[in-house]
């Protein structure tokens, strides 16, 4: 009964949590199946170790319960490595500085004091959109005189970003790094954009094949259930278009030429159905092995971009030239070689025009 008499008092004075709480309880529970007083002995030491950490250690939120504690926080893109369109994602170097008041932590030494962060309440604060992250500052807080605590945190690695590459490879995308203050609704913790320690990112970056538009940082509610208790979190936004002369110079100016080539069955004479036919699946080929080599670069998505519509076009104006080399042929085994060569000659004019107006079209309008 002693040892049941030291748990109950263990239990009421250091444990406040409910979770801890259930073990306290099961805790109990087991002391009671038992008569072994080594088990019972251990039981005792291993509260007083556990509950030790709690002593004088207040969890709860500073200030008052029906009143939101307001973090100030800061977000710095310190460089932005890399955008892959195929995987929906970039690389960003993160630098975050969050401060609060708690009274409880006042203290009467000089300067300011370090305290771990389990330590301490804090407001749990999590990278919405994170998928791989590296952190490189300990979780240590800082704490002035006045009770105000200032938390620094960097992180390294990949945040998913949903793209929209309709207009691929001449379009622009925002790049979010969204932070949640997890498991605290909006009437526990607000977010609020610090005005001492402004948000920013640095001058130049890593990423060469983006030009950087525009930075933003502001307030924004999450709630994924749809719930009236919606989270306050915070995100910081660059606007960067993408530098489309890598595309233009490897891919485009090179599907022209492609095109371009498959254009010559026109200039050779109907007779030379050989050669004509040649270089006709010559050009069809290259033109799929082609399309490949560009789709690793996008992800599978079920809407065509802009250079998905001029290689598409591009394909048929080449599979058409195949067929005319078919027809020709055909007309000239048949006698009829004059209209095979009047049908090359049109097509010499059609299948050029056809090719501006829908490269025009599908690149431009």
């Amino acid at each position: 009964m002693v040892f049941l008499t030291y748990i109950r008092l263990f239990s009421i004075i250091y444990v406040k949590d409910k979770i801890l709480n259930f073990y306290f309880n099961l805790l109990t529970a087991s002391v009671k199946m038992t008569t072994n007083k080594l088990f019972k002995l251990f039981c005792l030491v291993f509260l007083l170790i556990f509950s030790a950490s709690y002593v004088g250690a207040d969890v709860g939120r500073p200030g008052k319960k029906d009143v939101p504690t307001e973090v100030y926080i800061a977000v710095y893109i310190i460089d932005l490595d890399n955008v892959s369109s195929a995987d929906q994602n970039f690389t960003a170097n993160v630098f975050v500085k969050t401060q609060w008041n708690d009274p409880r932590l006042k203290h009467n030494k000089s300067g300011l004091i370090s305290m771990g962060l389990k330590d301490i309440w804090h407001p749990r604060l999590q990278f919405l959109n994170q998928q791989r992250l590296w952190f490189t500052i300990g979780k240590t807080v800082s704490v002035s005189q006045d009770g105000e605590v200032t938390f620094r945190e960097r992180a390294w690695g990949d945040f998913s970003q949903p793209l929209s590459l309709h207009d691929f490879p001449f379009d622009s995308q925002y790049f979010n790094v969204q932070i949640v203050p997890m498991g605290y609704s909006h009437n526990e913790v607000k977010l609020i954009q610090n005005t001492k320690t402004k948000s920013g990112m640095a001058q130049t970056f890593s990423v060469a094949d983006w030009e950087i538009l525009n930075f933003e940082a502001k307030a924004f509610e999450y709630n994924p259930f749809n719930e009236e208790e919606y989270m306050n979190g915070f995100q910081v936004s660059i606007h960067a278009k993408r530098e489309s002369n890598y595309f233009i110079t490897t891919i485009i100016i090179p599907l022209v030429m492609i095109v371009m080539m498959s254009w010559a069955v026109f200039w050779i004479d109907p007779k030379q159905s050989g050669t004509q036919m040649s270089v006709a699946m010559t050009t069809m080929l290259t033109l799929i092995a082609f399309r490949f080599a560009v789709a690793a670069s996008l992800p599978n998505i079920s809407y065509l971009t802009r250079m998905d519509i001029v290689i598409l076009s591009s394909t048929i104006l080449v599979f058409a030239s195949l067929l005319e080399v078919v027809i020709t042929s055909v007309l000239s085994l048949s006698n009829k070689l004059e209209l095979a060569r009047r049908v090359d000659k049109v097509s010499r004019w059609v299948f050029p025009i056809v090719f501006i107006i829908t490269f025009v079209k599908g690149l431009f309008l």
